[in-house]
């Protein structure tokens, strides 16, 4: 269920309903909001649909300012390590999440190629995944 607030934002005005220049930072401190309050609760009947929510939000204010904008990225990223690490997901969940932000993060680094907390947080995701893909007993020679 999407708050009025968010409604509001969608149409391109403020949380006072009027357009304004906050709209897309307000976005974005609530998709993380909603992101944080899933990865504290992970074993919460709504989790999986706040991160799905918060996702959501935050690829929407990168289509809208990610050429301008580093910071939705970086809460996608971060945020979604941190559910990718508390959730009880199954390995194959898990690497199609991964998988998804490690999209997002690429595509952050290509147009903010001196961010480099993007190209820190791509590299992680991208361990992560690597991680997920190594086969027990394999390489300990």
């Amino acid at each position: 269920m999407q708050s009025s607030l968010v409604h509001r934002e969608s149409r391109g005005s403020s949380p006072l309903g009027t357009p304004g220049p906050c709209t897309g930072h307000v976005t974005t401190e609530y998709a993380y909001m909603l992101m944080r309050k899933a990865i504290a609760t992970p074993e919460a009947a709504d989790a999986p649909e706040w991160i799905a929510e918060g996702v959501e939000l935050l690829r929407r204010q990168i289509t809208a300012r990610g050429k301008r904008d580093t910071y939705p990225f970086h809460i996608l990223g971060m945020q979604g390590l941190g559910w990718a690490a508390k959730a009880r997901l199954s390995k194959s969940d898990k690497k199609m999440f991964l998988a998804s932000l490690l999209q997002d993060l690429k595509d952050g680094a290509t147009k903010h190629p001196s961010a480099k907390e993007l190209r820190e947080l791509r590299d992680t995701i991208q361990r992560e995944l690597w991680g997920l893909e190594v086969k027990p007993g394999a390489g300990n020679r």
